[in-house]
């Protein structure tokens, strides 16, 4: 991102200094204004430039080569700080990576029971929303110790997402003599999801039986077609 900011940066200056070399661009504030703008647009990369002057008909600028050379160095890396006593990085790391699924737990994993955005103000709720989030962090590392095991290329969050497809359908029929059919089906895994439950020794659960409903069917539904999908749990 950086080296992309910086190309485009230097492109338009160089493009900015040739149109004021040609007497294209006199006015200084109109000047201030398209350095103005550069520097709105490219403002990582204009981190990076020690000076910039302009006077009549000249227009230079410099680059700060010790910042140049620490964000070289620092590309691609992952910088941490902690006010913790000396420790080992893999160590510091891995208490990193911890905590942010820990804060994944109480922050985003709920969204998948749909209870997000949610405010507590009883106390009770509050520690069952605690609750939810911590067996949800437990059920998160039981799976990522589990494929570690099975499939270390794979991450917890790509596994959920690639069996969120996995669905049950309640497709609903007429009956004749009054009341209606209720079929639920379980779709059919895909070619690597069958081969992911594989590894994992799970099975998908049987097939539902069907349900007739003689009174007091569920609203809304219609002839020959599904009305309602849920993800697998």
């Amino acid at each position: 991102m950086l080296r992309v900011q910086l190309t485009r940066l230097h492109r338009s200056l160089r493009a900015l200094s040739r149109l004021v070399a040609r007497g294209g661009l006199k006015d200084a504030a109109k000047i201030e204004r398209r350095l103005g703008r550069l520097e709105e647009r490219y403002s990582q990369g204009w981190s990076m430039l020690g000076a910039v002057e302009h006077r009549r008909g000249w227009l230079s600028w410099t680059w700060n080569k010790a910042r140049l050379r620490g964000a070289k160095l620092r590309q691609g890396a992952y910088l941490l700080r902690t006010n913790l006593d000396p420790m080992d990085p893999d160590a510091l790391w891995r208490q990193y990576v911890q905590l942010t699924e820990v804060e994944a737990a109480f922050r985003a994993l709920k969204s998948e029971l749909a209870i997000r955005p949610i405010w507590h103000h009883i106390q009770r709720r509050v520690q069952a929303h605690i609750l939810v989030a911590f067996l949800g962090y437990c059920l998160w590392v039981c799976l990522k110790q589990k494929l570690k095991v099975v499939a270390e290329s794979i991450t917890a969050a790509r596994a959920l997402e690639s069996l969120r497809s996995i669905l049950i359908v309640e497709v609903w029929f007429n009956l004749r003599a009054g009341g209606q059919l209720c079929l639920p089906r379980i779709t059919e895994a895909q070619k690597g999801q069958a081969l992911l439950l594989h590894h994992l020794a799970w099975q998908l659960p049987a097939q539902p039986p069907p349900r007739i409903y003689r009174h007091q069917v569920p609203q809304p539904c219609s002839a020959n077609q599904a009305i309602s999908r849920k993800s697998l749990p």
